[in-house]
C-alpha cells in the first residue's frame, strides 16, 4: 500500500486519541479528532471533505492491515491512500465502488481508537479547531 501524509503532526508521546464526532450533510463530511498538538496540548483536529462518495468507520482493531503499515504509525492522523486501499486494494463485490474508480481519491483518518476511510473528489481541509 502506498500513502502520503496530510495535515499537521500530533504529539508523539503515549496518549489516547480518537474520533470525537462525525457530521454528514449532503455531500459534506466533517470529522473531529480529539488529539494533542505537537506541543502536547489537548486539541481537536477538524477534517472537512466537501465532495464525498462513500465513507466507513471502523474500530482500529478491525483495521489492523492499515494500522501496521509503517507510514500509518507516524505522528499524523490524515493520509491520502495512493494504492492498495479500500477502493483499489481490497476484495469487493462486483458493482461496489465501480463508479468511484478514477473519480474519487481515498483518504484515511486514523487514531488509536477508531479510523474512517473516505472516498472524496476534493482534498480535505485540515485545521486545528
Amino acid at each position: 500500500m502506498e500513502s502520503e501524509v496530510l495535515g499537521p503532526k500530533y504529539w508523539s508521546g503515549i496518549f489516547e486519541n480518537d474520533i470525537e464526532s462525525v457530521f454528514l450533510e449532503q455531500d459534506r463530511l466533517i470529522i473531529l479528532v480529539n488529539t494533542r498538538n505537537e506541543a502536547g496540548e489537548d486539541a481537536v483536529l477538524k477534517i472537512s471533505f466537501e465532495w464525498i462518495a462513500a465513507f466507513r468507520f471502523m474500530d482500529e482493531a478491525n483495521m489492523s492491515y492499515y494500522a501496521n503499515l509503517p507510514l500509518i504509525t507516524s505522528a499524523f492522523h490524515v493520509y491520502k491512500i495512493l494504492s492498495g486501499g479500500w477502493s483499489n486494494g481490497e476484495v469487493r463485490q462486483q458493482g461496489i465502488l465501480d463508479a468511484s474508480a478514477g473519480v474519487y481519491s481515498e483518504y484515511l483518518v486514523s487514531t488509536n481508537n477508531g479510523c474512517i476511510q473516505v472516498l472524496s473528489g476534493d482534498t480535505p481541509k485540515i485545521d486545528w479547531n
